[in-house]
């Protein structure tokens, strides 16, 4: 049921290596530079991502046949846009819109930039190797569980290794939340990619709420109801995520052992 790509899941997984690493660093030497010569530098960087993606995948769907489109695995697609568009909400509490052009312009871009490269390289590459990798491991039955906890992880690890080499300055409390909710975005957008089968929507929900977060100036720790409120609906969130993914890949087996 999982969809042929035109390369080997070893030259994938090599390629979304090279791509993170080079992602990552860019990531952190352009972060001094000013916000629009940080994102068109990063967006140059985003399309050579998305061209080579294509290139060496061929098609931008998951499955052959879209296992998610019935009335259950909809009901709960619901329900985690929904947890999501309440997170995110409650994040940028309260509202504090930046007001010059040029840099809703930069934090546009930015956003852009890093909605394409970071879900071709890791909803892209990473994942399309790393099903195939488990393909050959029948032990393993939560598949695509499996392959969302290893592709977000290393997406939240953009700002990980940054953070241990000392290449950037946060606190040890800000990183730990940053990191948390890049893992829980990161594990969203994995969702968001199997409900649709492609990349289009995927890109489309990373970019808004990328520059919904970057264009809001707000810390929720200042804030105790806000913050007990963001940490509920986050557990919750987190528990939808999961029993989505164990339906998608009870989907897959139901799916597999038709054929």
């Amino acid at each position: 049921m999982i969809e042929d790509s035109k390369s080997s899941g070893g030259e994938q997984i090599l390629v979304a290596i090279i791509l993170f690493i080079f992602q990552m660093f860019i990531s952190a030497f352009v972060s001094d530079a000013s916000l629009v010569s940080n994102g068109t530098i990063q967006l140059i960087y985003s399309i050579f991502v998305l061209f080579e993606t294509w290139h060496l995948l061929g098609t931008g769907r998951i499955f052959k046949k879209n296992i998610v489109a019935n009335k259950k695995m909809i009901h709960y697609a619901s329900m985690i846009i929904c947890g999501l568009v309440v997170f995110i909400f409650l994040q940028d509490l309260p509202f504090h819109f930046a007001h010059s052009s040029k840099m809703l312009v930069g934090a546009g871009i930015l956003a852009l930039s890093s909605a394409i490269s970071e879900e071709y390289i890791f909803r892209g590459l990473f994942t399309s190797a790393i099903l195939k990798i488990i393909e050959y491991y029948d032990s393993i039955s939560f598949k695509i569980t499996v392959t969302a906890l290893i592709t977000s992880f290393l997406d939240a690890s953009l700002i990980a290794v940054p953070y241990i080499l000392g290449m950037t300055k946060l606190s040890l409390t800000v990183f730990g939340l940053e990191f948390g909710l890049n893992l829980l975005l990161s594990l969203v957008f994995f969702c968001v990619r199997m409900m649709t089968n492609g990349f289009r929507w995927c890109v489309g929900l990373h970019f808004m709420v990328d520059l919904m977060l970057s264009i809001t100036t707000t810390n929720p720790l200042t804030n105790p109801v806000i913050g007990g409120l963001l940490a509920i609906v986050a557990c919750l969130l987190l528990g939808g995520l999961f029993i989505y993914l164990n339906l998608i890949d009870h989907q897959l087996l139901t799916a597999e052992s038709a054929n």
